[in-house]
Order: C-alpha cells, then sequence, then structure tokens
C-alpha cells in the first residue's frame, strides 16, 4: 500500500516542483517558517471562538496550510524511500481503521483518519526526499517560537494576571495554554540541544535562555498539572540521556554549563514576568477581555471550578494541596468517573461522536481526557490497538535513533522529546483532532516523518 501511496504523491506533486524550483532557498524556508506560525494563529482562532460547529471550515484552512507546508518543503527531486515498517504499518492501520469508523458512524469530527493516511503521510513522504531534513524541522521551531513570543508579547500588553486566578495569557482558558506550552517546551530543549551540541558561546545563546525562563514561567501561571508534569517528565528523560551521552563523549563540561544557565534563566525571570504581568497591562490600561474566557481559581481543597471572584493566590497550593486521601482523585482532579464511562462503551468499530454521558448520574462528559479511552470509545477497539502499538513502537524506536544518531545529527532528539511530551499529556487530556489541537498536529506531522527513512527504496 505505501508503494502505491507514494507513485500517488509524485503523480500529484510532480507538476509543482518546477514552480518550487523557481523559488530560492532562503525564501522556501522563510515562507516555511510562515506557514508554522499560520498553523499556530490556526490553533489559537478556533481556542478563541470555541465554534465546533464550523470545524469543517478550520478543517479546510488547516488542509490549505499544509499544502503549503508541503510546497516549501519540496526540493529537487521526488521517488519512493524506505521506511520503517512496523511504524509504517500500524500507522496505516490507524488511519485505515479510523476510516473504516467514520464510514459506519459519522463523526462530529469527520475524516481525521483520511487526512493521517494522505496529509501527513504525503508531509513525511515529501520530508524524506528533502536533502536538509534539519532545516525542515527548524522552520517549524522558529515558527512555534516567533508566534511563542508574538502570543507573550500580547499578554504582557493586554491581558492581566487577576489575584487568585489561574492564567491563560493569550487563551481563555489556563489549561489551553498549558498544553500548548508543552510544544514549545520541546522546541526549545531542542534548540539548547542543539547550542550543546555546537558549543555556541553563552553569549549568543542567552536569549534563549531568558525565552525558556519566561516559557517556564508561564506554565507554572496557568498550574495545569497535567502539562506542569508532561514537561517535567520529559525534562528529567531529556537531562538523563544527555547526561549519559555527555559522559560517553566526555562533553560534560558544556553539558552542565548550559545547564546552570537554564536554571539562572529561569530563576531571574520568574520574578521579573511576575512583576512585569502586573505593572505593563494595568499601565497600557486597554484589557483585552474574550467572549469565552474563563477565569479558573482554587477555592477549595480539591476541586478546581471555574470562578471570576477568586479571593487569593493559589499558584502552588492549588498543586500541592488536597483535601483527602485519595492522592489519585486529586490528581486526575475527578477523571476516573469519566475513564471507566468512557472504557464501559468501547465497542468495536466505535460511534458517532466524542461526547458520553453517564448513565447514572446523567452528567455530560465533553471527551474523555484521555487519548486511547477517546480512541476505543470513538474509532473502536482496532483503532485503539493500533494508537497504543503506534505509541509503543514509537517512543522506541525514537530513543534508539537519538543514542545511535546523536552524534551526527542535531536534531536526533526531537522525535523523542515530541512524543513523550504528547503522550504524557494525553494521558489525563484529550489531544486527538489535528487542526484543533497543536500538540495533536506536532505528533503527527513528528510521527508521520519518523515513519520514513533517508534513502531510496528501489522494488
Amino acid at each position: 500500500m505505501i508503494t502505491v501511496l507514494e507513485n500517488v504523491y509524485i503523480a500529484i506533486l510532480a507538476p509543482f516542483l518546477k514552480y518550487s524550483k523557481k523559488l530560492d532557498e532562503k525564501t522556501k524556508h522563510i515562507l516555511l517558517i510562515m506557514a508554522f506560525v499560520c498553523m499556530n494563529l490556526l490553533y489559537l482562532a478556533y481556542r478563541l471562538l470555541k465554534q465546533d460547529r464550523n470545524y469543517y471550515i478550520y478543517n479546510i484552512f488547516g488542509i490549505i496550510i499544509m499544502a503549503a507546508i508541503i510546497f516549501f518543503s519540496l526540493d529537487e527531486k521526488l521517488e519512493q524511500v524506505k521506511y520503517r515498517k512496523p511504524a509504517m504499518f500500524s500507522w496505516i492501520l490507524l488511519g485505515l481503521t479510523m476510516m473504516i469508523s467514520d464510514y459506519f458512524f459519522r463523526k462530529t469530527y469527520f475524516g481525521i483518519g483520511f487526512l493521517l493516511l494522505f496529509g501527513f503521510t504525503m508531509i513525511g513522504f515529501v520530508w524524506a526526499n528533502h536533502s536538509n531534513k534539519e532545516k525542515l524541522w527548524m522552520a517549524f521551531i522558529q515558527g512555534t517560537r516567533f508566534s511563542f513570543l508574538g502570543f507573550t508579547l500580547f499578554a504582557l500588553l493586554f491581558r492581566p494576571r487577576a489575584v487568585g486566578a489561574r492564567y491563560a495569557g493569550i487563551f481563555i482558558n489556563p489549561n489551553i495554554l498549558g498544553l500548548y506550552l508543552i510544544t514549545v517546551f520541546a522546541c526549545y530543549l531542542i534548540l539548547i540541544e542543539k547550542a550543546i551540541k555546537e558549543n555556541t558561546s553563552l553569549r549568543k545563546s542567552s536569549v534563549l535562555f531568558i525565552e525558556i525562563g519566561m516559557g517556564m514561567f508561564f506554565l507554572f501561571m496557568t498550574q495545569a498539572r497535567t502539562s506542569m508534569l508532561a514537561t517535567a517528565l520529559a525534562a528529567i528523560a531529556w537531562f538523563a540521556i544527555r547526561l549519559a551521552i555527555s559522559r560517553r563523549q566526555k562533553n560534560l563540561k558544556v553539558f552542565w554549563k548550559y545547564i546552570l544557565c537554564c536554571i539562572i534563566g529561569i530563576v531571574i525571570m520568574f520574578p521579573i514576568c511576575y512583576k512585569a504581568l502586573e505593572i505593563i497591562p494595568n499601565a497600557v490600561d486597554h484589557p483585552v477581555k474574550y467572549q469565552y474566557d474563563q477565569t479558573y481559581a482554587k477555592l477549595d481543597n480539591s476541586v478546581t471550578v471555574l470562578a471570576a471572584d477568586a479571593k487569593k493566590d493559589s499558584t502552588l497550593t492549588r498543586f500541592l494541596t488536597t483535601s483527602d486521601n485519595n492522592l489519585v482523585e486529586h490528581l486526575l482532579n475527578g477523571r476516573l468517573a469519566i475513564y471507566k464511562d468512557y472504557a464501559k462503551k468501547i465497542t468495536l468499530f466505535g460511534r458517532n461522536g466524542f461526547s458520553s454521558r453517564n448513565s447514572v448520574t446523567k452528567e455530560k462528559y465533553i471527551h474523555a481526557h484521555n487519548n486511547i479511552l477517546q480512541m476505543g470509545y470513538t474509532y473502536g477497539v482496532f483503532a485503539m490497538v493500533a494508537y497504543i502499538v503506534l505509541a509503543v513502537i514509537g517512543v522506541i524506536t525514537a530513543l534508539i535513533y537519538w543514542i545511535k544518531h546523536d552524534g551526527e545529527k542535531n536534531f536526533a532528539a526531537l522525535p523523542f522529546i515530541i512524543m513523550i511530551t504528547f503522550h504524557m499529556a494525553s494521558m489525563t487530556e484529550t489531544i486527538a483532532i489535528p487542526f484543533l489541537s497543536f500538540p495533536a498536529f506536532v505528533y503527527y506531522l513528528c510521527m508521520s516523518d519518523f515513519i520514513f527513512k533517508k534513502g531510496v527504496r528501489h522494488e
């Protein structure tokens, strides 16, 4: 099947190659960065407008942006390339089972399987044919970095912090900002990785340390436990593996130098950003309020509730306190009942929507707060199994790839970091729809690239 897909891709894209070649590499790189900025903005637009009924409009814009990414990623030629068989088999199985479920049950979010199997796989195929894939990933990282800095500037100017409330920044919900920041964190971690390998001077990297400090500050201000935990575990995993590699390469001095500077950057930027968030928006005195703004605060010791009249700042206490001895319930924030409800309703081929209603309490659950359960509920057992197998194969292969190619590729750690942050966050959040969830888009982009290998395939 992959050979058929590749031949289809070549037939579709071949006429565009001559137009792509007319653009110089610098122009294409800038336009590719802009395409990724547009994907960031599409995610922001959906989260601000909250118009699920216009899902197909977002899909159209998302497909246009994906087409731009493909066009600006075209290189000199297109030919069949090698691929990682276990990952490719799981990827195709996931797409097919999702499409079969779509055929039998009309979904709220229709066509994701086709999008994975055809759209994202096309990007992976084009990127595998590119002579400098690291340049493509750098365009993604730069696009996300510029978007983050733009979002941060807007927040500092027009989105003041409310005492006692969790901070949502440019978004309407602090949890959404937290999920966005896990992808931002992955990008900055890779930039640090690149600086360590190239032994870039600390002076040239100083801006990087400042931006990392800003990102960590805003993540902390969201109090989003899912995102904070995903970021922390990914950082620990990266630290342990990078430490081992640096020790093996006898490069520990450079490694510790950058780690220390990152810590200093975070320590310095926390009080600066905290004060700036208090002073700058009030000085500008033009606060921006959205139609769907949600102010989340900790009003008791067990549940995070919606509240516009929070009385005290509970940034740290919310994360640390609990009203009883049930630590699992506290960390899951009431999600255990949702997990049980969705687990009981998993079928072979799925069902129409994402939402469920508790048969006893009649409470409506918007989604499963877990990607695996959501896959089983919406697309069926076969899709859920394919998703799990793909996740396991992806993480293991990405780790092996990082260790094996660390010396020759600056971005060797990228697939592993993206997969770890995504899967950790998806344990307590449903982030499966590519154009409505930026972490999902990035994960599918990473997997579509990772299933292919460098090198021409002759069959």
